[in-house]
């Protein structure tokens, strides 16, 4: 799993380089926000290749205590796929967002590092366009929406604080994504599941109020 290795080489690089810095002092409770920047890797399930995509996400969270907060993401992603020639090809294009409640666990394993594990919902949803062409002239466009649809996720990472106020982290997030698609087409719809396994690498930056 490339997104996997790609995690435990980042994860091992972060604290190797930040093992000699500085202790900051944590907030143990309070307010704190976010944003990252994603490399996922998604896998569609009976097929046996998988895309690695680029996306954001952006965080809000309440500590409740040393160990404890609460936590919900917002992630999105750009899809696009093509195949064909110059006669005739196709293109899909998908964007799926990501609504992530969870809760968060954390450990120190040093004055100014934390480990920490997330478990909670990936409420999914996604539009979606499928676009022919002949020759440069568009033939036919296609869209589809899903409803919401609601799936685990799992995170661990890493995060260090560098001040009172700002951490880094690094995190690698697993969670399997189920959507229903409604597919309008000649006055017709037509329903399919999409059934993805998604991995992704987020290292981000944190405010804490």
């Amino acid at each position: 799993m490339k997104i996997l290795k790609l995690t435990l080489i980042v994860s091992a690089s972060l604290l190797i380089a930040i093992s000699n810095a500085d202790a900051a002092e944590k907030q143990h409770s309070g307010w704190y926000a976010g944003a990252s920047v994603n490399n996922s890797q998604i896998k569609i399930k009976d097929r046996d290749d998988d895309k690695t995509f680029i996306g954001a996400s952006f965080t809000a969270g309440y500590q409740l205590s040393e160990h404890l907060a609460l936590e919900l993401g917002v992630s999105t992603l750009d899809i696009s796929e093509g195949d064909g020639d110059e006669e005739s090809s196709w293109e899909v294009r998908v964007k799926p967002i990501f609504l992530t409640p969870a809760v968060k666990w954390s450990i120190a394993a040093s004055e100014s590092i934390d480990l920490y594990a997330k478990l909670g919902a990936s409420i999914a949803f996604t539009d979606s366009q499928v676009t022919n062409t002949s020759t440069g002239e568009d033939l036919e466009i296609l869209e589809a929406r899903s409803e919401w649809d609601v799936n685990p996720t799992f995170s661990v990472g890493a995060e260090w604080q560098l001040d009172h106020n700002w951490a880094v982290n690094a995190e690698y997030t697993y969670s399997p994504t189920a959507l229903g698609v409604e597919t309008e087409f000649d006055g017709s719809n037509y329903n399919d599941d999409l059934d993805l396994e998604v991995q992704s690498l987020m290292i981000g930056l944190h405010y804490h109020f």
